[in-house]
């Protein structure tokens, strides 16, 4: 008696409906086709000259660019560079009026 081998049951596809694959491909495709934003082309700029950087000096690129984005959503930044809110802070030391004066 011969066994016979493993045969996995195939699913009836439906006449006129994509299977998985297709549908993944699909989706692939039509996000491709679309354009590319501002900030897409901007992205790439920035890839494509961070390759070009020794490794320390693309660490450093990529911290400052990361700060900046950071500071960005915090809303702390202004054309002269980032803008800090300043508030009282109470200091739980007495001020000194006392200075020490060499004799």
């Amino acid at each position: 008696m011969n066994p016979r081998p493993a045969v996995s049951p195939q699913k009836k596809k439906r006449k006129g409906q994509p299977d998985a694959t297709e549908q993944l491909a699909g989706l692939a495709t039509e996000y491709f086709k679309r354009p590319l934003t501002e900030e897409d082309i901007v992205a790439q700029s920035w890839a494509m000259k961070l390759k070009k950087l020794r490794p320390d000096q693309k660490r450093f690129a990529e911290k400052i660019i990361n700060d900046t984005l950071f500071e960005a959503e915090m809303c702390t930044l202004t054309r002269e560079g980032l803008r800090f809110e300043t508030y009282q802070r109470q200091s739980p030391f007495p001020a000194s009026s006392s200075t020490t004066s060499p004799n």
